[in-house]
Formats: structure tokens, C-alpha cells, sequence
């Protein structure tokens, strides 16, 4: 058989094969920059969380003076209170939404 300019046809069949590689190897490249993105901003959140947790934990005044001590107690036994409250909350809604399952 002849194509049109007088040349013989091939009768290669490695095109698709070799088209189906590369879209694989395109889309596996793909799904790994997504994956070593969606990592990226885990590790982002993680380190922002930790950094505002001693963040939190710094809050108070560096003086030695008894009285700006109680003060720096008493500020974190009100926040350590509010955390119970809010923790004993959650704790009561997610024991109720487990009940009705």
C-alpha cells in the first residue's frame, strides 16, 4: 500500500502506546506535585500552630516581682479555665452527637 505522496505506508501501531505513556508519565509527575504541595502546606500549618502555641505560653511579663507573678498566674489560670469550659462544651456535644448515632 502507498499513501498519498507515493511513499509506502507503515504499519507502525507504537503511536497511541507511546501517547498513553506519556500522558501517564505527565499525570504521575502531576500527582506528585500535588502531593508534595498538599505536604508543603500541612507542614506550614503545623509549624504555625506550634509557633502560636509558644506563642501563647510566652504571653506574660518577664518581671521578677511577686505581685506581676501572681498577676501572670492568676491571667493563665483564667485562660487554663476558659480552656476547660470551652474543652467540657465540645466533650458534651460530641458524647451527644455519638448518642444519636
Amino acid at each position: 500500500m502507498q499513501n498519498i505522496e507515493g511513499m509506502p505506508k507503515s504499519d507502525n501501531q507504537n503511536g497511541p502506546v507511546v501517547g498513553i505513556i506519556i500522558v501517564i508519565i505527565v499525570l504521575a509527575i502531576g500527582g506528585y506535585y500535588l502531593f508534595a504541595q498538599l505536604q508543603a502546606q500541612k507542614l506550614q500549618r503545623d509549624a504555625d500552630q506550634i509557633q502560636q502555641l509558644q506563642g501563647d505560653t510566652t504571653t506574660g511579663s518577664t518581671s521578677t516581682e511577686v505581685s506581676d507573678i501572681q498577676t501572670d498566674i492568676q491571667t493563665q489560670q483564667k485562660d487554663l479555665d476558659t480552656l476547660n469550659t470551652q474543652t467540657d462544651a465540645d466533650l458534651k456535644a460530641l458524647d451527644t452527637e455519638l448518642n444519636t448515632l
